[in-house]
């Protein structure tokens, strides 16, 4: 999703040649003002953005539980999808199109729970681009793993 007022918002001279952390902070700050991303991403607080990387915390609201009072799955997946965006989106400037999705849940996330994202770009080659995110409820106590590969040949 291309913002226009993000880029009039930093000046040339404020990034690095290939660093667009800055740009991918906004953008996510803005992810949350659309529908879809907006239900999943309200109340996401964005601790670290890096070139390749960003942490951050989560507080599971009530509206994205599922019957048994757990974290819907969908809104997980908005949520980790959007974070492999920003990650990759850090580096390549560009939004990607998914072409490899795969996550693995080892247990689940109820409501009220904070949670913790990481998403890492874990290599580049050509014009693909992988992320590895973690989600965690305690430190060092991964709930699940997803590995995310997007392709800049077909960007959007």
């Amino acid at each position: 999703m291309y913002i226009p007022c993000v880029v009039e918002k930093l000046r040339e001279d404020d990034m690095k040649k290939g660093d667009y952390s800055k740009l991918a902070r906004i953008w996510l700050e803005n992810s949350s003002k659309f529908e879809l991303d907006g239900l999943a991403l309200k109340g996401m607080k964005i601790d670290c953005v890096e070139l390749g990387y960003i942490r951050c915390y989560f507080v599971i609201p009530h509206h994205l539980s599922d019957g048994n009072g757990n974290c819907n799955t969908g809104a997980m997946l908005v949520l980790i999808d959007d974070m492999a965006a920003g990650a990759a989106f850090s580096i390549t400037g560009g939004n990607l199109a998914t072409v490899n999705f795969t996550m693995s849940f080892y247990s689940t996330v109820k409501v009220n729970e904070e949670v913790e994202i990481e998403a890492s770009v874990v290599g580049e080659k050509g014009s693909l681009v992988s992320v590895i995110i973690d989600i965690k409820k305690e430190r060092f106590r991964r709930e699940s793993c997803c590995r995310k590969t997007m392709d800049a040949r077909y960007s959007y």
